[in-house]
């Protein structure tokens, strides 16, 4: 194909999938700011250690120096007027390509408002959204809303919307020199404005958003059926790809040998999982798929609604005594957010009510063979992290399974993502972990439908690779974890006065030492903090290695499921883990790798997008869309990217289920499911994973055929 052809289909998709071919201001088509065309005016710029130029693809070329002291490279692209008023528009977006040579951290910003970070491998590129509002709703008085972790409708602007004086870009990692190129700068997002006086109740009995209609909204018992109805007909009509074995591994590809359970082998160039049969096998999957969840305060059930406290948020909830009224009850989980603090508090679970209402009494039954007509269809071959159990047994579709446990010590001086961290130099930390393996024995343990075990859930690994030394420094006397950081001090120096001269600090004996809770001068403690950091990350995957391999020693250990890329801890989780998982919350994971090119399989545990067009009230985190075309757009670029990737061998969206709409009980309300709130599929996320999954297969093995070219036609 020529390359103009190529051109034509990729706008086609473009179009098709961002709604941006003449669908108006509605759909939050967005409006160009600044163009880097011949037009555009270099004195609008502002420049710091940095040069600029237009390029033939009509993006704007910054160069950077190598900075000296505490100057950062950095360029301000300014307005022609002096200001943009955009107190229509949610936010400013344009796109940031990496066209050095050196990873690349930066800083993005609307005058004056609070920076965006950025990350880029070289030859990366991302979009970049600039908020102007937090939400796109706005209130003619103010109102107050509980609840919401990231924001609520109405809550004020980060930036003046009608004075906003340039886009600022700053280069974090300065010491390396850096070519940025910038895409045209466009104002996007559409903003509503909402009557308090008759704003609540604004979560209707279905749980949706009341003040707003969309394609697929519930407005009727009828619907359900009729929804229930139309979905069999499809389901019958497309029962899923025919080139795949029992486990969903690739029949028309290379057979490899056959062990009886998933293992992870390099095939030409790539990582790959390879099925109990012998198959090629790219997990693409969904987390958290759930329908009846396991106990009212269990790590899984939380996707209920909290009402305590916010029961005028709420229209026509069912009596008590009704039978409805089988799915409130009471939660206790509130890690962060308005209910921590304040539980336990009363629920309501509209996701199980409306599974209720569309399927009837029998509901679990007939909904738990259904999600895997569905993921045949759709072409998602693994359930995702803390799936519903019953849903796993029927072993239809791979799965996952997740080794979680709380009851084990905590290094008290360490800080929270999800969870703080274990002490593992505490017995309670072997203990626990053998109690949670026993609990999978004769259930995942020995399952050949299972890919392999993540063992915890994003551990607070701390923002750097001295963060749990120094929270076992800041723990008191009897921590563990500080008593083995003293002892190897002692070993080191032999004298407190040695340890006080190389730290320049004051202690009269070991004894003040292990009482006192303190963090020394980072810099000139660095050696030892990193050696005792790598202690504990050492310790604690050769433990979960060695129970893990003892309970199964058959089946994958995938790790930790990272959130965030400390070097020096994930250089040890290579060591022992078979497959190294991470949540990646970007839009694209293609140049993704562990430090220094460590040639390991990468698993993508969680990613997701999420948009404002259908009744949700917050997007996602992190990675927002414009609309559900272009969530669908993303979800095809993404897994692209990771195709691409040769470490990467799966992706699991996160997650199966839109969340609450009036959020869960830690505050979150993302638009980030396949199916929302009412079951109901996004037809735009489907349409893209069945694509996806015809070409899956194909492209990993020749990754010079594009995706999303090869489905522009169908898509047209």
């Amino acid at each position: 194909m020529k390359a103009s052809a190529h051109c034509v289909m990729a706008m086609s998709l473009v179009l098709f999938l961002t709604g941006c071919s003449g669908r108006g201001k509605e759909h939050g088509a967005p409006a160009t700011l600044v163009r880097f065309d011949s037009t555009f005016d270099f004195d609008r710029l502002s420049l710091k250690l940095a040069d600029a130029a237009l390029t033939h693809q009509e993006t704007l070329r910054i160069t950077t120096a190598i900075a000296e002291g505490n100057s950062l490279p950095e360029v301000v692209i300014r307005p022609r007027m002096g200001k943009w008023d955009l107190s229509g528009r949610q936010y400013i977006l344009f796109n940031v390509k990496n066209t050095g040579l050196h990873e690349l951290h930066l800083s993005c910003w609307l005058e004056p408002a609070k920076p965006h970070r950025m990350e880029l491998f070289p030859r990366e590129e991302k979009p970049c959204y600039l908020k102007i509002y937090p939400t796109r709703w706005t209130f003619d008085t103010p109102v107050e809303l509980h609840g919401f972790l990231q924001a609520a409708p109405g809550d004020p602007p980060l930036v003046n919307p009608h004075n906003i004086a340039g886009v600022g870009i700053s280069v974090l990692n300065a010491d390396q020199k850096h070519s940025i190129d910038i895409s045209e700068i466009q104002a996007g997002g559409w903003m509503t404005n909402l009557k308090a006086a008759t704003f609540f109740p604004f979560i209707d009995e279905y749980g949706q958003y009341s003040h707003e209609d969309w394609p697929g909204k519930i407005h009727s018992l009828k619907d359900f059926v009729r929804n229930r109805q139309a979905e069999e007909r499809e389901l019958a009509a497309d029962p899923g790809p025919v080139d795949r074995s029992a486990y969903g591994g690739w029949t028309r590809g290379p057979q490899l040998a056959a062990t009886g359970f998933f293992r992870v082998e390099k095939y030409g160039d790539k990582w790959w999982f390879v099925d109990p049969e012998g198959y090629l096998f790219w997990s693409f999957g969904l987390c958290m798929t759930r329908s009846v969840n396991e106990g009212p305060d269990s790590l899984v059930n939380r996707n209920v609604t909290p009402l305590t406290g916010r029961e005028h948020y709420f229209r026509n909830l069912p009596p008590e005594d009704s039978v409805l009224g089988q799915f409130y009850g009471t939660g206790n989980w509130a890690p962060r957010g308005y209910y921590k603090g304040r539980t336990p508090y009363r629920t309501y679970d509209f996701a199980k009510a409306n599974l209720f209402r569309k399927y009837g009494p029998n509901w679990p039954a007939i909904y738990n063979e259904l999600v895997h007509r569905r993921f045949r269809s759709w072409g998602i071959n693994t359930l995702g992290h803390r799936s519903d159990r019953q849903i796993l047994m029927l072993r239809n579709t791979p799965y996952v399974a997740s080794i979680d446990f709380e009851d084990a010590r905590f290094i008290e001086g360490s800080e929270a993502f999800v969870t703080r961290f274990f002490d593992v130099f505490d017995p309670s930390f072997r203990k626990a972990l053998r109690a949670a393996l026993d609990a999978e024995r004769g259930v995942s343990i020995g399952d050949p439908w299972c890919l392999g075990f993540f063992v915890n859930h994003e551990i607070a690994w701390g923002e750097d690779d001295t963060a749990l030394a120094l929270a076992a420094l800041r723990s008191p006397a009897d921590q563990p974890a500080k008593i083995g950081f003293v002892q190897d001090l002692r070993r080191k120096y032999g004298t407190v006065a040695r340890l006080n001269a190389a730290w320049d600090a004051s202690f009269e004996s070991w004894d003040e030492l292990l009482a006192a809770s303190f963090e020394p001068d980072r810099r000139k403690a660095r050696a030892d903090l990193l050696a005792f950091n790598k202690k504990i990350a050492d310790t604690y995957f050769r433990i979960v290695r060695q129970e893990l391999k003892s309970a199964a020693p058959n089946q994958l250990y995938l790790g930790c499921r990272f959130a965030g890329r400390p070097p020096l801890v994930l250089e040890v989780a290579a060591a022992y883990t078979d497959v190294v998982s991470f949540s990646v919350y970007d839009y694209t994971a293609e140049y993704l790798q562990l430090p220094g090119g460590i040639d390991k399989p990468i698993l993508i545990s969680e990613f997701h997008f999420g948009a404002l067009d259908r009744g949700l009230l917050y997007p996602s985190h992190h990675t927002m869309a414009i609309n559900q075309q272009d969530r669908a757009a993303r979800l095809i670029s993404f897994v692209e990217g990771a195709l691409k990737n040769p470490y990467i061998v799966g992706a699991h969206w996160f997650q199966y289920r839109d969340e609450p709409t009036a959020g869960r009980g830690d505050g979150e309300n993302y638009q980030c499911g396949f199916v929302d709130i009412c079951d109901t599929p996004y037809p735009e996320t489907i349409r893209a994973a069945r694509l996806l999954s015809r070409t899956l297969y194909p492209f990993r093995i020749d990754a010079n055929r594009e995706i999303s070219l090869s489905l522009a036609p169908q898509l047209r």
